[in-house]
C-alpha cells in the first residue's frame, strides 16, 4: 500500500514536471512571437524582396542564388531559405517561422544537456529508457540564449540575419543531434542512415564559415572520446558505422562548397588590408585576439573556471568509485 502511493506521488510528480515543461516551451515561442512581430523588414530584407519579386518561379530563384555565388558569397543554404521565404510567404509567415525555429535551439540545446547528464549517470544509452523532464535547465538554457546571445536583434531578429544565423545554427545542431544518435547507439546499418546522414551533413557544412567548421570540430572531438570510451580506434569506428562517414563527407563537401565559393574572392577584393604576406596572418591573429579580450574576457575566464572544476569533480568521482 505504501509502495503503492509512492508510485502515484512519483507519477503525479513527472506529470507535472511535464506540463510545466510543454508551458514553458509555449512561452519560449510566444515571447519570441511577440519580438519578431515588431521587427519591420529591414536593410537586405528590402534588397532581396526586391530581387525576388523579378523571379518568375522556383527556378530563378535557384538562378539568382547561382549568381550570388559566383560573385558575392558561397553561403547557398541561409540565402536560398530566406529567398523562398520572401517569395512564397509574408512577414507573419516568417515569423511563426522564425518562433518555432527558435524554439527548436532551446530544445536541441536541451536535448544535448539532458544526454550529457544522462550519459554522466550512465554511459550505456544504447537501450533506449523514460526521459524525466527538467523544465529548470530549459529555462536555463533559454534565459542564457537571451541574455548572452551574441547581438540577438541582428541574429533572431532580423529576417536575413536569422536565416544566416539563427536557423543556419539550428540546422547545425540538428545534424549534430543526428550524428550523435548514430554514434552513442548500435543499430543495424541502412542506406536510408547512410543517406539522410549525407543529406544533413552537407547541409548543416554549406550553413556558415566559422560555425559549420566548429561543427565538424566537435564530431571529431566526439568520435574520438567514443572510440576512447569503447577502446576502439577511431577509424576503426568510422568504418564500422558507415552513417558516421556518410555524414562527415557530407560536412565536408558542403564546408568545401562554400569555403571555396568562387564569390567569396570577389567579395575579399573588396576589403584591404594594411598587411601582406605572413604578416596579415599574424595580424588578424592579434586582432582576433584583442577582440576576445575587449569583449569576452570575463566569459572564457567564467568559462575555463568551470570546466576546470568539473574536471576536477569528475576525477574525484572516478577514483571515489576506484575505492
Amino acid at each position: 500500500m505504501k509502495r503503492t502511493r509512492q508510485t502515484k506521488q512519483v507519477n503525479k510528480a513527472i506529470e507535472h514536471s511535464r506540463r510545466l515543461f510543454l508551458c514553458l516551451i509555449l512561452l519560449c515561442f510566444l515571447t519570441i512571437l511577440i519580438y519578431e512581430s515588431f521587427t519591420p523588414m529591414l536593410s537586405d530584407d528590402l534588397n532581396y524582396k526586391t530581387a525576388v519579386r523579378e523571379a518568375s518561379g522556383i527556378g530563378d530563384l535557384f538562378l539568382q542564388e547561382y549568381v550570388q555565388y559566383r560573385n558575392w558569397t558561397g553561403r547557398s543554404v541561409a540565402h536560398l531559405l530566406l529567398r523562398f521565404f520572401l517569395y512564397g510567404g509574408s512577414k507573419t509567415v516568417f515569423n511563426l517561422a522564425a518562433s518555432a525555429i527558435f524554439t527548436l535551439l532551446i530544445l536541441l540545446l536541451y536535448r544535448f544537456s539532458l544526454d550529457r547528464i544522462d550519459l554522466h549517470e550512465d554511459e550505456d544509452l544504447s537501450s533506449e529508457k523514460e526521459i524525466e523532464e527538467r523544465p529548470l535547465l530549459f529555462l536555463f538554457l533559454l534565459l542564457l540564449v537571451w541574455m548572452f546571445g551574441e547581438s540577438f536583434a541582428q541574429t533572431i531578429l532580423w529576417e536575413t540575419g536569422a536565416f544566416n544565423y539563427l536557423f543556419t545554427t539550428t540546422i547545425i545542431l540538428g545534424n549534430l543531434a543526428l550524428f550523435d544518435h548514430f554514434l552513442m547507439r548500435e543499430e543495424k546499418r541502412s542506406w536510408t542512415s547512410c543517406a539522410s546522414g549525407f543529406l544533413c551533413g552537407l547541409f548543416s557544412g554549406w550553413c556558415s564559415e566559422n560555425t559549420s567548421g566548429g561543427m565538424m570540430f566537435l564530431m571529431a572531438l566526439w568520435v574520438i572520446e567514443r572510440g576512447r570510451q569503447r577502446k576502439e580506434n577511431p577509424f576503426v569506428l568510422l568504418r564500422r558505422k558507415p552513417e558516421l562517414s556518410a555524414d562527415v563527407l557530407g560536412s565536408l563537401t558542403g564546408f568545401c562548397l562554400m569555403i571555396f565559393a568562387p564569390g567569396n574572392a570577389v567579395r575579399s577584393s573588396y576589403k584591404m588590408e594594411a598587411h601582406t604576406g605572413l604578416l596579415r596572418f599574424v595580424a588578424r591573429f592579434l586582432k582576433i585576439t584583442n577582440d576576445l579580450k575587449t569583449d569576452y574576457l570575463w566569459p572564457l575566464l567564467l568559462f575555463t573556471a568551470l570546466l576546470s572544476f568539473l574536471l576536477v569533480l569528475r576525477a574525484d568521482g572516478k577514483r571515489m568509485r576506484a575505492c
